[in-house]
């Protein structure tokens, strides 16, 4: 089972990855709570909430999606402030 591409069948060399992954490593735990919390529940829901937090959009969902819950939304806005979009 194939779990990821390698760079260089991006067209890209060695190099670039070792330059490349210092800087990468240093998001990574905010990427993965980012990453978590925009799955959390059913998509779309946390990504409207998440634009709707960062005031780009209104916080309102057409059925059959609706509002995520307390606890959820909690968990969206701390991932969302940890990676300074809101």
């Amino acid at each position: 089972m194939r779990g990821h591409l390698h760079i260089k069948e991006l067209g890209g060399n060695d190099w670039e990855l070792t330059r490349l992954t210092p800087a990468h490593r240093s998001f990574l735990p905010y990427e993965r709570s980012l990453f978590n919390a925009l799955f959390i529940t059913s998509n779309p829901i946390p990504v409207k909430t998440a634009l709707a937090f960062m005031g780009r959009i209104g916080e309102e969902f057409r059925l059959p999606l609706c509002p995520m819950g307390e606890g959820n939304k909690e968990k969206l806005k701390k991932a969302l402030k940890d990676y300074g979009l809101i």
